[in-house]
């Protein structure tokens, strides 16, 4: 049996379900809107984690100052990975969301080149 994959359109800013299928593979068509406000969107989710990873941080710090001994310094190690961690992650979300804009602003730029070679066109 033959696994077809299919594509969801996703031409305006909600998922109409409809389903698409194109030589076999899947294939995903968005508007440059929609991939500027799914880019705002985690742009601002980025910006909630990195505020409460802040918080933690403080957080942690003021646990440190409680506490003295080898399971502190345990703790704190441990803490220092997983705020690095979360730094890495908060820095490709970044780079994830600046992607999306260069992709949105490229297909705007064909789009409006294409619609030029089009309305200079004689016959």
């Amino acid at each position: 049996m033959k696994l077809k994959r299919a594509m969801y359109c996703l031409e305006s800013s909600e998922n109409t379900g409809r389903k698409w299928e194109e030589n076999g593979m899947a294939v995903i068509r968005v508007t440059a809107a929609r991939l500027r406000s799914v880019a705002d969107s985690l742009q601002e989710m980025n910006a909630q984690f990195r505020s409460r990873k802040q918080e933690l941080t403080e957080k942690e710090q003021a646990l440190s100052a409680m506490w003295e001994g080898q399971a502190k310094e345990a703790f704190h190690q441990a803490f220092i990975r997983d705020e690095q961690q979360m730094e890495a992650f908060y820095t490709l979300i970044a780079r994830y969301v600046q992607t999306l804009l260069e992709i949105a602003a490229r297909y705007e730029q064909a789009e409006a080149r294409n619609a030029e070679i089009a309305g200079s066109r004689s016959y």
